[in-house]
């Protein structure tokens, strides 16, 4: 009876091996993410083949004999926006009993990231409009410890700071957006405005920013 062993190329999570006394040995996968696919490749690089979705199970010998014609073979697992995780089967004695973790692809995990800054800015915004001045403050205190270089944040903030009175306040918080992106219009004016207002010299080498005169509402 052939023996298999797993050797792990990624960071494939080996729960059991189970003994099977008398049947012929089978490779048994789950996943999370489930119903991943599951493909199989010679270790010469072929083309991989699909052979089914997770939870899979299929004896060893039958991959090895219908696949790949060879008792040493590469199974992957893969996942739309997910990371392809790959591992050997080679010999061993046991049934082979895997549950895999797909990690997010960072293309994916970018888009996620991008989705709720805009999700929480756009609530930030809403909850600004409606004077709910201490709830965006939280929401964006969030999103700021998340997206330290985003420079609408500290904006939106600076904006909260403004609509308070707190005008000293809002141009420290405008003169930082400003250091975080020098090219976000809107921060740029409203600390021109303050400083103006406040009878504070621009710092020397500051200069001008196109566009139109900075309006004074404050909300984003």
């Amino acid at each position: 009876m052939p023996r298999f062993r797993v050797l792990m190329l990624t960071f494939v999570v080996l729960l059991a091996f189970r003994a099977t006394d008398g049947m012929a040995s089978a490779l048994l996968i789950k996943s999370q993410p489930s119903e991943s696919e599951v493909f199989v490749k010679s270790l010469k690089g072929d083309k991989a083949n699909r052979i089914g979705k997770t939870p899979f199970e299929m004896p060893v010998s039958q991959i090895a004999s219908s696949y790949v014609q060879s008792e040493v073979f590469v199974i992957e697992v893969r996942k739309e926006g997910f990371e392809t995780k790959s591992f050997v089967i080679t010999k061993a004695s046991a049934d082979i009993d895997l549950f895999v973790t797909l990690d997010v692809s960072s293309d994916l995990a970018l888009m996620r990231d991008f989705d709720s800054l805009i999700a929480g800015l756009f609530e930030a915004q809403r909850e600004i409009r409606s004077e709910q001045y201490d709830a965006a403050e939280r929401r964006l205190g969030a999103l700021r410890e998340k997206f330290p270089r985003v420079s609408a944040i500290p904006e939106f903030l600076g904006s909260i700071r403004f609509l308070k009175k707190d005008f000293n306040g809002a141009l420290d918080i405008y003169r930082g957006a400003v250091a975080l992106n020098p090219q976000n219009v809107d921060a740029f004016r409203m600390k021109a405005l303050l400083e103006s207002r406040l009878g504070i010299a621009k710092p020397e080498g500051a200069g001008a920013s196109p566009g139109r005169a900075p309006a004074e509402s404050g909300k984003p």
